[in-house]
């Protein structure tokens, strides 16, 4: 968004539906930083209407970053003219040393939760895989971690 921006590009600016908000408010900081007001457009809708708009826009390009099938499928429908970025393949370690505290432990499932889900995933640094050292399940050391991440992503 910003390098179309620093480029002399005008965007459309279009965020997950469940994260509107933080983007547009991003925008506003801009705009009272000094970003003219015509430099951006955004728009907050559904996907569908989304692609309405960049079919019948005939859309010089598109970049988009989300899902591999929503991609593959908006490259048919723009005739390849998208630019995708389907995010990281971002990982965690967690290693062999186990909080004492349970409020850290705590922290460390949330934080993993967080990586993996927060802004809906909508973010390159999402976590996509966790390695998990064998003190935080067996032994001594065994942890509720998975127990407290899967709390957290209910």
């Amino acid at each position: 968004m910003m390098g179309a921006v620093y480029m002399g590009n005008k965007p459309l600016v279009k965020p997950d539906t469940r994260c509107g908000f933080p983007l547009e408010q991003w925008i506003r900081m801009l705009h009272y930083c000094g970003l003219p007001t015509t430099d951006m457009d955004f728009i907050n809708c559904d996907g569908p209407t989304m692609e309405k708009i960049l079919v019948k826009g005939r859309a010089r390009n598109t970049l988009f970053t989300g899902s591999s099938a929503v991609g593959e499928h908006l490259s048919k429908k723009l005739n390849g003219k998208v630019r995708l970025e389907d995010g990281g393949f971002d990982w965690k370690i967690i290693g062999p040393d186990v909080p004492k505290s349970q409020t850290d432990r705590d922290y460390v499932a949330w934080q993993c939760d967080h990586d993996a889900y927060g802004h809906s995933g909508q973010k390159c640094s999402a976590q996509s895989m966790l390695f998990v050292h064998k003190n935080w399940t067996s032994g001594r050391g065994k942890t509720d971690l998975f127990e407290k991440m899967k709390f957290q992503a209910e």
